[in-house]
């Protein structure tokens, strides 16, 4: 594991800790990468992530090391790292969190 591999992680891992302090959210860390990766698919932003619950938005994320083909099955496969909802696959880009705006 290099240090920009590691650096990287904890840069996302932290980023995820203070989201989840500001709204509410569980934030899951896979265990440590094995030779098998997931499959990340494609979001296409048409839900939010998480649901509402008497105006405050539940979220549970993780982040973990998947397998993504941008250019589809037949294309070339980069491992990457990724955020998902715990119930659902990894995504790229990672899932749409919409917030109201405060007045």
């Amino acid at each position: 594991m290099t240090s920009v591999h590691v650096h990287s992680s904890i840069v996302l891992l932290g980023l995820l800790a203070a989201m989840s302090a500001a709204i509410g959210a569980e934030v899951l860390a896979s265990p440590l990468p094995s030779d098998r990766t997931e499959a990340v698919v494609a979001n296409d932003n048409r839900h939010a992530a998480g649901t509402l619950d008497h105006g405050r938005l539940m979220l549970r994320l993780r982040a973990a090391r998947g397998t993504w083909q941008p250019e589809g099955p037949a294309g070339p496969a980069l491992s990457i790292e990724a955020l998902g909802e715990t119930s659902a696959p990894l995504t790229v880009p990672a899932p749409m969190i919409r917030v109201e705006e405060e007045r």
